[in-house]
């Protein structure tokens, strides 16, 4: 039943393929829909991997997953089994994830895996709006604040200027039976939203006090009175045109002034994955979305996530498939990447500078200009992976499809890098050394022509920050540009510090009898009792580990028992704050139960990309002593 309870899956199967009032990216496109959500949104590995053989036994020639578990490695049963549908013929297309607020190497699998299209999310530039009508007929767009009463479609009424709103500035104006009208900032929404309603007013409509328009709620418990956000340009004309009235509509429209617009949105994940690949793969409209819901859920709204960029990658190589029907599932990643257009950084857009590639990858989808390019360029990115103080050397080739030798320039164009502080990124105008084998080159038409390049990591970047930027193909004037994202690490990187000690006052991994933080204490590990008493293991992980390990040791003379327990391709902690929890019963490597004793724990971890053999790669922690107590008569646990 494709009905879906919370109307994600329709609201991404109308940015897909929607022919109606909204008009999807691809909407010729035949949608089969493969549910793997129940009500409460989650699902398991098996259930995705049959959906995904299924997918492959219809011949679909696209797939699209909005769908994710962040921190994952390529090497994750649903990444790798999309890396087999795209040798077998589907183009795989997933969102790179939400966890942006969490930092670097943040990215969701699937969307991580190594031939997997992932989409970053931009901000929408025109947020679809509401919107009232002016006295002299303009309409002003705005955004309902959670949590507050329904803005109404009919009838008008007069506006008064109420300032600030805030309880220093009352009484208010004589605002009763009308609209109050108020600027952001002071006091809270909500004080402002109590107010307006003591004094009478019928609704109140708060301007930003930066630019553009702005999402807001009153708080808990909800207020009846309708309060909306207005940009601060329409609050500052509204203002200029008083006395004037409004008249409530069930209009709507694409409101511009949405100060994020054409940006990566905030939740946007980061690479690069954790095998240093340069993720995600390029970027799509993903913020303030407006698409079609269940009918019970008013049939259309917005929302945000990676999981509506996403479809409209997937209805791009949809359309791309249509127009070049005869493209190979492992190029259309690239020719997608190739006409690609990287946006400013979110940080500070005035200042000009590039959104890092390890946020962006390729950057904003242009499906016209993708088909309609004639130059295809391989690879579609570059990982250059952890550079070392040495430089990297990588050849990128052209083959021109079309009817005309092209000329292209050969430009490095540099992005903002990140420095090494995972859960928190800083930012660096820090930027690689570029050199090419030639400053320009030819390429005949039906001809390939290769050019080399040799990039050195930043000078004045910290060790293992991330750089990345772009190496440009301009034709001449007036034609498009062609590029090709990159991205490197600084330095080693199997120099992190994963067993950070600092993650808790107690230090970090800790031994405890209970699964919650605190200094580590003795701990007697006893079966019989109903519930068990266990032995529990916190630790905290600053990094993606490739492996983890447990090992157990008679702690009277120090003999190995063997391991009893190994995880491989670990997540990070989401937060610098975080621990896994991991119980031990007191068995043995094959399971059995070991004797009544005292014993030691040793955990070790194997860094991302490290050296198996190489013993600085590896970190370990040895626990405090573990006492096991068998009763013989003991009944065993059900």
């Amino acid at each position: 039943n494709p009905d879906d309870c919370g109307g994600h899956g329709t609201h991404v199967a109308g940015i897909l393929a929607a022919n109606g009032t909204v008009k999807g990216v691809a909407p010729e496109a035949t949608l089969m829909a493969y549910r793997v959500f129940g009500c409460q949104g989650v699902t398991e590995d098996d259930i995705m991997l049959a959906a995904m053989e299924r997918i492959l036994a219809d011949g679909n020639q696209v797939l699209n997953m909005s769908i994710g578990a962040p921190f994952g490695w390529p090497q994750w049963p649903t990444a790798r089994a999309s890396k087999n549908l795209v040798n077998h013929g589907v183009v795989v297309v997933a969102s790179a994830g939400n966890s942006g607020a969490n930092g670097l190497y943040s990215m969701s699998v699937p969307g991580a895996g190594d031939k997997v299209l992932s989409s970053a999310a931009i901000d929408n530039r025109g947020l679809h709006s509401p919107a009232f009508r002016l006295e002299e007929g303009t309409l002003v767009g705005y955004q309902q604040m959670a949590n507050a009463g329904s803005i109404p479609t009919a009838g008008t009424v007069s506006i008064v200027n109420a300032g600030r709103g805030c309880n220093a500035d009352l009484p208010l104006p004589s605002v009763s039976g009308r609209v109050a009208l108020m600027v952001r900032g002071t006091c809270s929404f909500r004080e402002k939203a109590i107010n307006a309603r003591n004094a009478g007013a019928t609704a109140a409509l708060i301007y930003n006090n930066a630019p553009g328009i702005f999402f807001g709620t009153v708080g808990t418990p909800p207020l009846p009175l309708p309060v909306a956000g207005l940009a601060r340009e329409d609050g500052q004309e509204i203002l200029s045109s008083l006395p004037t009235t409004l008249t409530w509509t069930a209009d709507q429209f694409a409101d511009p002034l949405w100060a994020a617009g054409g940006l990566v949105s905030s939740f946007s994940a980061y690479g690069p994955s954790p095998d240093l690949a340069l993720k995600p793969d390029i970027a799509a409209p993903g913020g303030l979305i407006f698409s079609t819901l269940p009918l019970e859920f008013g049939g259309f709204g917005i929302l945000s996530g990676t999981s509506m960029a996403s479809p409209h990658v997937a209805g791009a190589a949809a359309l791309y498939l249509q127009a070049h029907p005869h493209t190979s599932s492992q190029v259309v990643r690239d020719l997608l990447q190739n006409s690609a257009v990287p946006v400013v950084w979110a940080g500070n857009a005035s200042l000009g500078l590039i959104e890092a590639t390890h946020r962006q990858g390729a950057g904003l989808l242009d499906i016209a200009a993708a088909i309609d390019a004639t130059t295809k360029i391989v690879p579609g990115k570059i990982s250059l992976g952890e550079l070392e103080g040495a430089p990297a050397n990588r050849t990128i080739t052209l083959e021109n499809n079309g009817a005309a030798e092209v000329t292209y320039e050969v430009v490095h164009r540099p992005a903002i890098a990140t420095g090494a502080n995972t859960f928190r990124p800083e930012f660096y105008a820090s930027f690689a050394g570029v050199g090419f084998s030639a400053p320009s080159i030819t390429v005949p038409a039906g001809g390939i022509v290769t050019v080399d390049l040799t990039v050195t990591e930043p000078a004045d970047l910290p060790e293992r920050g991330v750089f990345g930027g772009y190496i440009m193909f301009v034709p001449p004037a007036g034609a498009r540009a062609l590029r090709v994202p990159y991205s490197g690490l600084k330095g080693d990187y199997q120099s992190v510090r994963v067993l950070n000690p600092a993650a808790s006052a107690n230090g970090n991994p800790l031994l405890r009898p209970e699964p919650i933080l605190g200094p580590n204490l003795p701990v007697t590990i006893d079966t019989s009792l109903n519930p068990p008493r266990l032995a529990w293991i916190l630790v905290h992980l600053d990094h993606q580990v490739r492996r983890l390990r447990l090992e157990a040791f008679d702690a009277t003379n120090g003999t190995a028992i063997g391991r009893i327990g190994q995880f491989g391709y670990v997540e990070r902690s989401r937060n610098v704050d975080e621990f896994f929890v991991v119980a031990w019963d007191g068995t043995g490597k094959k399971g059995q139960d070991l004797p009544a004793g005292t014993y030691t724990l040793k955990l070790s971890i194997q860094k991302a990309l490290a050296d198996e053999d190489n013993p600085a790669h590896w970190e370990s922690w040895d626990s405090p002593v573990i006492t096991i107590v068998r009763s013989p008569d003991s009944e065993p646990i059900p």
